[in-house]
């Protein structure tokens, strides 16, 4: 990028290995989420800043990662192992939340950080990992059952 959108300034700097804060909406909380590593490039004359599709997904991963380490310090399976387990038994999303009798869409926004699970869902899902196919036949067994 040579020219500013914003101001039409030439004045266009690249940041590199920079810090940034940002907060995310995970259910009905904001979390505030410290991200390092960072580049983008940035206007001197108006401050507006462009990230170009590889600063975009380096911005992505590095969020995605302290989402994750935020689940972690609390207790909870991250979005990737949710999605793991779902995975290892060969279960799409919506498969698994009829299954288990979820809501629409839990695992979407468990897997995505859109919202977290809760903790008894979290250890349910941490039964079903270590239980393996036994368990999980099991408890599609007591579905039918009830």
């Amino acid at each position: 990028m040579k020219t500013c959108a914003m101001c039409g300034s030439n004045d266009i700097i690249r940041q590199e290995n920079q810090e940034d804060t940002t907060k995310f909406k995970v259910g009905n909380k904001r979390i505030t989420i410290h991200l390092s590593g960072l580049s983008w490039s940035k206007c001197q004359n108006c401050g507006e800043e462009y990230l170009n599709p590889k600063d975009g997904n380096l911005r992505d991963q590095k969020l995605l990662e302290a989402l994750a380490q935020d689940r972690k310090k609390r207790g909870l399976l991250t979005g990737e192992e949710i999605r793991e387990i779902r995975e290892s038994f060969g279960f799409t999303q919506v498969e698994f939340e009829k299954l288990l009798g979820l809501g629409a869409k839990s695992f979407v926004r468990w897997e995505n950080y859109k919202t977290d699970q809760s903790k008894s869902a979290d250890l349910l899902l941490r039964a079903i990992k270590k239980g393996g196919k036994d368990f999980l036949l099991s408890l599609i067994e007591e579905k039918k059952i009830a």
